[in-house]
């Protein structure tokens, strides 16, 4: 079946969208208890890209099926975060009706970083190794199918779950961090300088909840 396409963005747009999607997962990262980096959005093929760096480094050593497991989970839930956020973006985009046939055009077209991949490429080659530590290995390609499908509903679930509880902080953050030095193209906040902006934006959440009261 033929997917419906996506509206054609400017530059501009594209940044914005990139940034929406790299602070999402700069704040799954932070929740699932990894390190953080800059907040980078450059170009690379000549299209604005996602050169952002989260640092998804182990906390503990990875010694056991399990623990290796756990970290792969952990890493598939921040990727789902740029996928949610994409999802977000283009449901707010001015003049685009979001339907649920987009949702897979999206994921199919998400943002890309400096090497051209996307969240899905990524999720993908991730799910292949996890299913190989959880399950026993099978001749059957469909049943490997079935098991990625399985991991993949339940983690994406669980990164929803997570990035609910951050989506009223992240248009705010993004657009306190878009205002920092976003310059043909090229933006690049600090990982201090984005802690900075966070707090800001929890001010600002407050102070608009203490308002309604």
């Amino acid at each position: 079946m033929e997917l419906p396409p996506l509206p054609t963005l400017t530059n501009e747009q594209q940044e914005d969208r990139i940034a929406h999607h790299d602070i999402a997962q700069r704040l799954m990262s932070k929740q699932l208890g990894f390190d953080t980096g800059q907040l980078f959005i450059g170009t690379r093929f000549w299209q604005p890209s996602s050169l952002s760096k989260n640092h998804s480094k182990a906390s503990t050593k990875l010694d056991s099926s399990v623990t290796i497991a756990e970290h792969l989970r952990k890493r598939i839930m921040v990727l789902f975060a740029g996928v949610i956020s994409d999802v977000h973006w283009f449901d707010k985009l001015p003049g685009f009706e979001l339907t649920e046939a987009h949702l897979t055009s999206i994921y199919n077209n998400g943002v890309v970083d400096g090497t051209r991949l996307t969240d899905k490429d990524k999720i993908e080659e991730l799910l292949v190794i996890l299913c190989g530590i959880e399950h026993e290995p099978s001749e059957s390609y469909q049943l490997l199918v079935d098991q990625m499908n399985e991991i993949y509903s339940e983690l994406y679930k669980a990164a929803l779950n997570i990035f609910n509880s951050f989506a009223e902080k992240l248009p705010i953050l993004t657009s306190l961090a878009v205002k920092e030095s976003l310059n043909n193209g090229r933006l690049i906040v600090s990982d201090d300088r984005l802690v900075d902006l966070e707090a800001d934006t929890d001010t600002l959440l407050l102070k608009n909840l203490l308002a309604h009261e």
